[in-house]
């Protein structure tokens, strides 16, 4: 489980040095503690521009919805004061709000994942697709992600062409009001990975029986990809034992 946090700021070189000087210390605390899996900061690169609402995003990631949901102000307190001992956390309160707006929170569940299991390191770059799925369709589009596109990128990544894939189900907020329901996230170890293509030798690899042009039609039937980001990682932890 995940909860992602966007972030808009116009002093990206501060903004970013208060994360990890002071909030990433502490992410690393909860860590250690048991009380997440890890933190995440990364910088939206495209779109970019004057229509967009973020720049930047905070990814943490849990074992379940009890851990995430079992925030505890005393924790945080205890291990401010034990981290920044000669710090006000007022004070960085507000140094934190007038750096950064927090756009907007959301929740997502993991689905599925093309590499399952612990991470020792984010990838350096990551696509992210919003997924509009089409009313009814839900079954459907998971099964059509997991057993068709999930081997393509397991494909790739035996290839060298990408690091992982994963595929989310937005948890909070909830309602058609908010658009799209899925996620999923191309992970790639460079921007070269990233812009490779799937060759028709991968599709063939994969899929000999299936027509690439066939399930095409099948995907826009589907669902729709509303938006796609491009996220650049900046900074994370995993715990003071497996510190970057």
């Amino acid at each position: 489980m995940i909860a992602i946090d966007y972030m808009d700021t116009d002093d990206a070189q501060n903004y970013v040095e208060i994360e990890k000087n002071i909030y990433k210390p502490l992410h690393a605390k909860s860590v250690d503690k048991e009380q997440k899996l890890g933190w995440i900061l990364y910088e939206i690169i495209y779109p970019y521009g004057e229509d967009t609402k973020y720049n930047y995003a905070t990814v943490n990631l849990y074992q379940d919805s009890k851990q995430a949901f079992d925030i505890s102000w005393t924790d945080f307190m205890e291990s401010f004061n034990e981290i920044h001992p000669d710090k006000d956390i007022e004070e960085i309160q507000r140094q934190t709000q007038k750096l950064r707006t927090l756009v907007s929170g959301e929740m997502f569940a993991l689905v599925d994942e093309a590499v399952p299991g612990p991470s020792t390191k984010p990838a350096e770059y990551i696509s992210v697709n919003h997924m509009v799925v089409h009313p009814g369709k839900d079954q459907e589009y998971i099964g059509m992600e997991t057993e068709i596109w999930k081997p393509l990128h397991q494909q790739r990544i035996k290839e060298g062409n990408a690091q992982d894939w994963f595929l989310f189900r937005r948890l909070f907020p909830y309602g058609a009001e908010f658009g799209y329901q899925y996620v999923t996230v191309d992970a790639h170890g460079s921007l070269e990975q990233m812009t490779t293509p799937n060759s028709n030798e991968t599709w063939s690899e994969v899929h000999p029986d299936m027509e690439f042009e066939s399930v095409l039609e099948k995907v826009e039937d589907i669902r729709t990809l509303r938006r796609q980001e491009t996220w650049r990682m900046i900074d994370y932890t995993f715990g003071s034992q497996n510190e970057n």
